[in-house]
């Protein structure tokens, strides 16, 4: 949540910490916030996804959407280039939007056999993203591969592929 982390943000400026490093879910939203510590003497560094117009100091990070545009390209060799598939994802962060926005684009510019049928919010949790990938198996029942853009929510994803019995037929 934006405003949870611009809160925690605030709390961590207060304590006055030696420095910040922080991943921003949304730039626009914590610009101001990241500019506040480092007006306050406070280095702040970003990694996975930054905020361009923010005063930090650095930024660490993948190429969001070429990370996506690899995913569909693995996604096609391990499904025959041909199929359904789905995305589980956090619409609300830019990284994740990159991501998404790099696998679908690719799909749709280099395998005209593939159909991405459903995006789905996983808000990053387990439990949440198993349930929309069953869902997604559940609605296109052809389906031949998820994407999962982060970490935790992927389990969540093997773990509905497993119990719905589809580990041969959903990469």
């Amino acid at each position: 949540d934006v405003h949870e982390q611009m809160t925690v943000l605030e709390q961590v400026i207060a304590k006055k910490p030696a420095g910040i490093a922080l991943t921003v879910m949304n730039p626009e939203a914590l610009t101001p916030t990241i500019d506040k510590a480092v007006d306050a003497g406070i280095p702040v560094v970003l990694f996975d996804a930054g905020a361009p117009l923010s005063k930090a100091y650095a930024l660490l990070a993948t190429d969001n959407y070429r990370a996506g545009v690899t995913a569909a390209r693995t996604m096609a060799s391990l499904i025959g280039e041909r199929g359904d598939v789905g995305v589980v994802t956090l619409p609300n962060q830019l990284n994740h939007q990159e991501r998404t926005n790099g696998f679908k684009e690719t799909i749709a510019s280099e395998f005209p056999d593939m159909r991405l049928v459903a995006v789905m919010d996983g808000k990053g949790d387990r439990i949440v993203s198993r349930d929309a990938a069953t869902d997604i198996m559940e609605r296109y029942p052809t389906v031949s591969g998820i994407f999962n853009t982060d970490a935790v929510g992927g389990v969540g994803v093997a773990d509905a592929v497993r119990l719905k019995h589809k580990q041969h037929e959903v990469k």
